[in-house]
Formats: C-alpha cells, structure tokens, sequence
C-alpha cells in the first residue's frame, strides 16, 4: 500500500511539474514542488483555476441551480438586491421575461449603479427585448469601465450589437481591440468571420494563419481552452 501512494504522489507531482513547465510559472513553484504537500498547494493555487469552479462544486454537491420558480419565492420572502439579481440573471439565461429581468437589474442599478454583473446583465435583458441601441449604451459603459468583465464577453457582446446595427467598421475594430488584447483563439475566428464577409479574405487569411501557427506553440491548457475555436478557424481557413 505505501509504494502504491507514493506511486500516486509521484504522478502527481510530475503532472503539476509538467503543467509549472507549460505555463512559464515561477522558478519558486520548482522549489515549493518538492516541499511535502508542495504539489497540492499548486493545485488549488493555479492549476484548479483551469476548471469551472460553480459547475464542479455543484457536480461534487450534486447540486442544481435554483428553479426561476424557487428565486421567485426567495424575492417574495425577502426583497433584497442580492435576490433581484439572482433572479433577473435566471430570466435572462432562461431567455425568459427579459423585461421583468431588466426591470430587476435596473432596480439593483439603483441601490449600486456600479454592480457590473447588473450592468451586463441589463445589457443581455435589453438584447433579448430586442432593444439594441439600448443593450449597446448599457454595454458600452461596462467595457469603457472594465473591458475583460465576464471574461472579456461584454467587449465581444457589444461588437456583435454593432455588427447588427449596422455599424461594421466600428464592429471589426472592436474585434480588433479585442484579439489584440486577449490573443484568444475564439476572438480571432470572430473577426475573421466577420473580415470574410467583407470580403477582406486576404486579410482574413493571413490572421488564420498565424493564429494557427500560433496555438502549436501554446502551453497546453492554452490549447486545451482553445481546442474547438482552433478547428473552426481551420475550417474556415480551407475554405479560403
């Protein structure tokens, strides 16, 4: 039993060791490795954060969010900003009464005009109400007041609003703004997409390319993030 736990110690500290390696991490992290317990305090310091932390801890708790039902309840019961929020963000990921979720997100504007979860999510209600210029003065505001909020998805929200306004310039040089700051594989492929039907093929060709050139060489949660954007931009690229 004992050579079959350090077996598994060993695994896992050459695991972490090799992910250290891939992310360019520390020169200290080497040193804190070979400490006992060091690869644990890797783990749960950088290498969980790779993980979708909500959904595993409910997966492990075998939990289920909260019904649109059950938030409804708990806003009767107690009238808080904290429980309007819960609720207008279930509306609006069930696509549900997006002007009911407005409505509560501007109620939660009220009490905190700086809640960024509110503004996004106004922004996301409007959207689904079909108001756009609406969505996009929201939206704006956040991406001027915190451009990577949501993981840089109010900034990509706010280029497809344009796009659909209309305004396609401004959307490629949002989307410009946007690949340039990230170097994601995902925003790439969206301003290619859209380089291509401006009929910037050459353009679009070229930032395919390297973006594919560009993932062979990344660390490996990198391509493991980047995995399904990295073969839709090589389709797009074979049709090029």
């Amino acid at each position: 039993m004992p050579q079959i736990l350090y077996a598994i110690e060993t695994v896992f500290r050459i695991w972490m060791l090799v992910d250290c390696a891939q992310r360019g991490g520390g020169f200290y992290w080497y040193l804190i490795m070979w400490v006992p317990l060091g690869p644990l305090a890797y783990f749960f310091t950088v290498k969980i954060h790779d993980y979708d932390l909500p959904r595993l801890k409910r997966f492990l708790r075998f939990e289920r969010p909260p019904s649109v039902e059950a938030l409804r309840y708990r806003l009767r019961e107690t009238a808080t900003p904290a429980n309007k929020l819960a609720l207008a963000q279930a509306l609006v990921d069930a696509k549900q009464a997006p002007a009911e979720a407005a409505e509560l997100f501007r109620e939660v504007l009220r009490w905190e005009a700086n809640d960024k979860r509110a503004q996004y999510g106004l922004g996301l209600a409007l959207v689904q109400t079909g108001d756009v210029p609406g969505a996009l003065d929201v939206l704006g505001r956040l991406v001027q007041q915190d451009p990577n909020f949501h993981d840089y998805d109010a900034w990509r929200e706010v280029a497809e609003l344009r796009w659909k306004s209309g305004a396609r310039e401004a959307a490629v040089e949002d989307l410009e703004g946007l690949s340039q700051q990230t170097h994601r594989v995902d925003h790439r492929l969206a301003l290619a997409q859209r380089l291509v039907e401006l009929d910037r093929k050459d353009e679009a060709r070229k930032l395919l390319e390297s973006t594919v050139e560009a993932y062979k060489h990344s660390p490996r949660y990198i391509q493991r993030r980047d995995a399904r954007a990295r073969r839709g931009a090589r389709a797009l690229l074979k049709t090029l």
